[in-house]
């Protein structure tokens, strides 16, 4: 992903996100759900416990993540996620909650030199449902822009949803 890809907001997008707004025209929420082929245990699974697999299951987009503090499977650990592309370069997360009975996980972005020059918060909510022979997977990313005239962190939406489906197609493959 180029810097301007990162940065640039995907049109075609916005029919299928929702958003909801907040007490700001720069605070907002997208949320997309989409069925998944795996099982919400299996993909909550990867999310919650083996994040590591990303650059795997993404080789042309993670080139590592690495445990900066606590455990993989650990409330407040934080994460460098290092991007292939030099432009996207490395950001830092934090779990702030695990619900394993609800099958959520949610992470707030620490830092990120291209995010943070449009959003001063970037907080992402992972929750897997059951549903029939899979699951129905929900991504809310919860956003404050820094000013008005951004867009809407529609590209960063497009790419929480490319890594949902890489995982899905991992514990598919190895069905």
């Amino acid at each position: 992903m180029a810097m301007e890809q990162c940065e640039q907001v995907d049109s075609s997008l916005s029919d299928t996100l929702t958003g909801t707004k907040h007490l700001s025209s720069l605070s907002d929420t997208l949320t997309e759900t989409k069925h998944m082929s795996s099982s919400a245990k299996d993909l909550f699974k990867i999310y919650r416990c083996q994040p590591y697999r990303f650059p795997d299951l993404m080789p042309a987009h993670i080139q590592s993540i690495d445990l900066l503090k606590g455990k993989w499977v650990q409330k407040n650990s934080e994460r460098r996620w290092t991007f292939v592309d030099d432009d996207c370069g490395t950001w830092e997360d934090k779990v702030e909650a695990i619900h394993d009975h609800g099958m959520s996980i949610t992470w707030n972005l620490l830092k990120g030199k291209v995010p943070h020059k449009l959003y001063s918060s970037l907080k992402v909510v992972h929750q897997f449902f059951v549903r029939g022979n899979g699951c129905d997977a929900e991504v809310t990313l919860h956003y404050q822009k820094k000013d008005a005239k951004y867009p809407e962190p529609y590209e960063y939406m497009n790419f929480l949803m490319k890594m949902l489906e890489a995982a899905d197609k991992a514990e598919t493959d190895e069905e």
